[in-house]
């Protein structure tokens, strides 16, 4: 078995490193080494404030495209803010913020692209950015984060999340909002430094001791890929940060030790 993030998380054009990202890693006084290539920028971002046993994170939404407008994703916002609520965040989530560009409205997956990268870079660096797009250009994805984490603290290309709404309606229409608010709160919590508990496979897990981990046995019809059906609440199905949608239960749980990690990202108050 091999745990996530125990090396930098990586993507083309963006790597991340984060520190502490479970309570078994702490950082250590000394020399650390941090080796890249072909890089146009390096930060390193340090915590200078005391950690809250009741952490605030401030959210800001966005909403692109025509078909909805920032009254229509209120309800997932609010079921958001309730599972970080529950779970003992405090997300302080800001009036949403329409761009009314079009290029706006459909845009690539992929940070570094010029479209995805002129967005996101109009967030704010103190604050989770959310940027409910109308759909991707080139991928069918619920949503994804910049990064694991994302560029907590500096504005620029990565310093947010992407959800597709199209991926969220219902066939009249409607927008799905717990299934649009579990995507949102999901995104984030890659954005501020959580893993899958489990990836796809069951062979890959997170660095965190208490989340549950689903095993490759439980993929019973030998797929390659692990549902939230297959492995259910015992093996991690109503986590957050579980890797697949769960059409039977709410994904709304994290447990005390991704709550740790929350409690340390650069922006949590």
């Amino acid at each position: 078995m091999t745990n996530l993030g125990e090396f930098a998380w990586r993507s083309y054009g963006y790597s991340n490193v984060l520190v502490p990202i479970s309570s078994n890693y702490s950082a250590k006084q000394g020399v650390w080494s941090y080796s890249v290539s072909n890089y146009s920028q390096l930060s390193i971002g340090k915590r200078t404030i005391a950690i809250s046993s009741v952490p605030t994170i401030k959210v800001q939404p966005y909403i692109t495209g025509t078909t909805y407008t920032s009254d229509n994703i209120s309800s997932a916002l609010t079921i958001m803010k309730n599972i970080y609520s529950t779970n003992g965040v405090i997300l302080d989530v800001l009036e949403t913020i329409t761009l009314s560009e079009s290029k706006y409205s459909q845009v690539s997956y992929d940070f570094t692209n010029s479209v995805t990268s002129e967005m996101a870079s109009k967030g704010l660096a103190d604050r989770v950015n959310l940027f409910f797009i109308s759909d991707y250009t080139d991928a069918s994805y619920l949503g994804n984060s910049a990064g694991i984490p994302g560029s907590q603290g500096l504005a620029g290309s990565h310093n947010g999340v992407l959800i597709s709404l199209k991926a969220h309606k219902n066939g009249d229409g409607s927008l799905k909002d717990q299934l649009l608010g579990e995507t949102a709160g999901h995104e984030m919590g890659h954005f501020l430094g959580l893993f899958h508990p489990s990836e796809s496979n069951g062979i890959l897990f997170d660095p965190i001791t208490d989340t549950p981990q689903c095993p490759s046995s439980k993929n019973t019809n030998n797929d390659s890929n692990l549902t939230a059906e297959e492995c259910g609440q015992e093996y991690g199905a109503d986590n957050l940060m579980f890797w697949d949608a769960w059409d039977n239960g709410n994904q709304d749980n994290l447990t005390a030790g991704q709550v740790y990690v929350l409690k340390r990202a650069l922006i949590a108050k």
